[in-house]
């Protein structure tokens, strides 16, 4: 027998994490860069934000507006 197999090996080191300086340089470097390519975006005119297209009418509490007797109006009085 040999004497390997029976002593336990020793542990391998903690690997450490990176340092809060290396997330935050990252962090920025791919907020800047997605924030470039957005810029891009808009600097040539495909912003769909942006367009011109027709506006979608809806109503104010996205729902259908009802038609007909079933409608009843409501008239408030503010001061």
């Amino acid at each position: 027998m040999s004497d390997t197999a029976s002593t336990p090996r020793p542990r391998p080191a903690r690997r450490k994490g990176p340092s809060p300086i290396t997330v935050v340089t990252g962090t920025l470097g791919l907020f800047l860069v997605t924030l470039t390519l957005l810029a891009f975006q808009v600097r040539a005119g495909k912003d769909p934000s942006l367009s011109r297209a027709a506006p979608v009418t809806s109503t104010s509490n996205g729902t259908a507006p009802a038609t007909g007797a079933a409608t009843k109006s409501v008239a408030t009085k503010t001061s």
